[in-house]
């Protein structure tokens, strides 16, 4: 009979452990490198277009800030769902509502747009890239052409005296300074309208944001008085353009009047002297009184600025 031999017992080697994965922690949200702040009260039509020529352009957020709008303006981020609205619940003016965006946003450079504003796509990111290279350059505007024929917009000032705030007052608006050349791809000027604008939020943090003794105007314009102060720039960008569409003319009440002259009392008096804003003060409180403008010289006398608490503008 054969032999059987018994078989052999197999070696069993143990399976290896398997290497441990590296954790994939989720990506950082990148921060935008622009927020384009619009400031916007009873203007939807014009809003729109504003914020579509910004909207989801890589590295730039949308910020608008609704005055208390009745035409649906605050409702513009069902159309535009990436973009943020702060709804104020009345017109707080201006100021205000751009120092509650300014510390919203989560930019380094803010651009101030005003919803009759349209800039051209490269402009954004164009004028951020002029604030990265120039480290005296504050703020930065891009060349306004208007909507209906294609001309240069006013869009450039001098700062001006009190006898110009008395004038600009009235009528809404400074004398135009157009800058003598425009052949430089950079133009320094002294003080240019926040129509399209973009700052340097580390400067506006460093003045403590926009003095809020100014209602809805004159917040641009003593930002013009820091950055001169401070011995640095505001420039146009001549090679980036933005698109001017002239609002419907709007009845001016006196309550807006009011907020214009007091306004300018506060700046004539925070740069020329106490005695000056006096002066500046009677001044108006006088050609009111004589030309029987009575609701005007209720607010000069009682310092009435667009700030929530008026009843109409």
């Amino acid at each position: 009979m054969a032999k059987i031999e018994p078989r052999s017992r197999a070696k069993t080697e143990a399976a290896p452990e398997p290497k441990p994965q590296p954790k994939i922690e989720p990506a950082e949200p990148q921060p935008p490198r622009v927020t384009a702040l619009i400031v916007s009260y009873n203007s939807v039509a014009a809003l729109r277009r504003s914020v579509q020529a910004v909207d989801a352009t890589p590295g730039v957020e949308v910020l608008v800030v609704d005055l208390g709008s009745q035409d649906g303006s605050a409702r513009i981020d069902a159309e535009y769902p990436g973009i943020t609205v702060l709804r104020l619940p009345k017109h707080f003016g201006a100021t205000k509502a751009m120092n509650i965006a300014t510390r919203t946003s989560g930019a380094d450079y803010i651009l101030y747009l005003d919803p009759h504003a349209v800039v051209e796509p490269s402009t954004a990111l164009g004028l951020a890239d002029i604030l990265d290279a120039n480290a005296d350059v504050i703020a930065a505007c891009p060349l306004f052409k208007s909507a209906e024929d294609g001309t240069l917009c006013p869009q450039v000032y001098k700062l001006p005296d009190s006898a110009a705030l008395a004038a600009a007052a009235e009528s809404g608006s400074l004398p135009v300074a157009m800058p003598p050349s425009l052949s430089d791809e950079l133009v320094p000027v002294e003080f240019a309208s926040r129509n399209a604008l973009i700052v340097r939020k580390d400067f506006i943090r460093g003045m403590n944001y926009f003095d809020e003794r100014y209602g809805h105007a004159w917040g641009d314009l003593e930002l013009a008085w820091q950055i001169q102060n401070a011995q640095r720039k505001t420039v146009i960008a001549t090679r980036l353009g933005a698109v001017w569409h002239t609002p419907e003319p709007a009845q001016i009440g006196s309550t807006t009047i009011a907020d214009r002259y007091n306004g300018a009392w506060g700046y004539v008096s925070k740069h020329f002297g106490f005695v000056s804003g006096i002066g500046f003060l009677l001044g108006a409180i006088f050609k009111a009184l004589f030309s029987f403008r009575f609701g005007l010289l209720g607010g000069l006398l009682s310092g009435q600025k667009i700030d929530g608490t008026q009843s109409s503008l």
